[in-house]
């Protein structure tokens, strides 16, 4: 026999579904996608039709629910290939919509029958119960039909546009404090149990009822709020202040650097004077010799930005010293709008990084690096590419992981370079392919 709760747990499920799918856009997805997708809900309804239900009581209906949750993180994991912590995550905001679309619904309800005196005044707790479908038919009404579609419509609205666009505008989905989702689940877990309570007690009036609605809405709000804040605020503060320390000592130390080339600059000048004005003393090749050594700590790089020529100069100063072919097309007329710290760490910790890498090789044909900075039309293209051997780890941002052992006091350089692209409101890049390991930004002009 079709029985109202054998109905409701196939809807249950269905809203499940399309709610955390929603919600999980824009997580990698494996291959075969929609075959994937199609697959997790042909099982998850069929489990949901034909789950065994032989008690009709508070604490078997909460674990029958419980199970099919469960099984909607389970199906996840076979559709994308994320941390199972972002399912957990996308599928506690799933359930938490559709908790609250169904409170506002029962609230709304439960108020109307209650001051209007209607019979079927808790029509709505018959869906957890075992009687026939026919009969539950028999009360229903195009109005309780359409009441139903409208309210789910208007919280799901109201909830995608207070909490959903804050998870879809992120560039990746990540949890750092996953005591707080937990704490979330907890309080979604207490608040469904105790509605099942309720639904399953005896001689419960509509003011209780109205009562009990009202706080599951609050908790579904609160959980929302903890969901939103799921970040560790602390540990952000204390990066934020991290990476503004050290993009101030960079911007110091290129300064004094830009002081010591231009010394280094005017040294060389008197010194080759003074070689041509004794060409006779010392043969050709000797003259020829050390003029071209003066040469590698007298060619400043001009590229349009005085910061990035700093820059730049001083990484070819030191990529000769170590026997690195830089190989360096840059034009920085179009940086003006750039704060000159920003350039110092944007630039310095991308060149910094490909330095990093190609030290590592004994092979000096494997030491280049190219690096280009072009504009047009209001974007900034900047990339730089190298050498890298063995695999790149990384992290749920995207960026790649240090190999340095104390990692709490390394990593932040590409961290700094994310917060500067942000800032302009561009695009980074990171890629590796073919042994080769590319850095590419765009920065809009006008992103500040």
């Amino acid at each position: 026999m079709l029985t109202t709760l054998g109905v409701y747990k196939i809807l249950y499920m269905a809203e499940l579904l399309f709610t955390f799918f929603v919600y999980a856009r824009k997580l990698r997805r494996r291959s075969r996608f929609a075959l994937r997708v199609a697959a997790v809900c042909a099982v998850s309804l069929a489990v949901a039709a034909f789950f065994p239900m032989p008690i009709y009581g508070w604490w078997y209906t909460s674990f029958v629910f419980a199970v099919l949750f469960a099984l909607l993180l389970a199906g996840s994991a076979f559709c994308f290939k994320e941390k199972f912590i972002c399912m957990v995550y996308c599928g506690l905001a799933a359930y938490t919509t559709r908790h609250a679309a169904f409170q506002a619904f029962g609230l709304i309800r439960t108020g109307f029958d209650m001051f209007f005196s209607q019979a079927d005044g808790m029509l709505i707790y018959s869906l957890y119960g075992d009687a026939p479908l026919a009969e539950f038919m028999t009360r229903l009404n195009a109005v309780w039909i359409v009441l139903y579609i409208g309210v789910y419509v208007l919280v799901y609205a109201l909830v995608f546009m207070f909490f959903g666009r804050r998870i879809w505008q992120s560039p990746d989905l990540q949890i750092k404090n996953s005591s707080l989702l937990i704490l979330s689940g907890v309080i979604m877990f207490v608040n469904v149990l105790l509605h099942s309570i309720l639904v399953y007690g005896s001689d419960t009036a509509s003011v209780y009822v109205m009562l009990l609605y009202v706080y599951n809405l609050v908790c579904c709000a609160f959980i929302f709020y903890m969901m939103s804040t799921v970040v560790d605020m602390k540990h952000l503060r204390q990066e934020l202040v991290i990476l503004g320390h050290l993009r101030e000592l960079e911007r110091e130390q290129y300064e004094e650097q830009s002081r010591d080339i231009e010394l280094i600059n005017m040294r060389c000048h008197d010194i080759k004077h003074q070689i041509y004005a004794r060409m006779h003393d010392k043969s050709d090749d000797y003259l020829r010799d050390l003029d071209e050594l003066i040469n590698v700590y007298n060619a400043k790089v001009k590229t349009g930005n005085r910061e990035l020529d700093i820059i730049l100069t001083q990484k070819s100063l030191f990529c000769a010293k170590h026997g690195i072919v830089f190989s360096c097309m840059a034009d920085g007329s179009g940086l003006s709008f750039m704060d000159k710290t920003d350039i110092y760490s944007l630039f310095g910790n991308i060149i910094d990084n490909a330095i990093e890498c190609v030290m590592k090789f004994e092979n000096k044909n494997r030491r280049v690096i190219d690096f280009s900075v072009s504009g047009e039309r209001g974007v900034i293209a900047v990339r730089t590419g190298n050498y890298c051997d063995g695999d790149v780890t990384f992290d749920s941002d995207g960026l790649p992981v240090t190999t340095k052992t104390d990692k709490a006091l390394h990593g932040y350089g590409m961290k700094s370079v994310r917060e500067i692209v942000n800032k302009y409101g561009g695009d980074l890049d990171i890629t590796v392919k073919d042994g080769i390991f590319s850095v590419g930004i765009i920065l809009l002009t006008g992103g500040v």
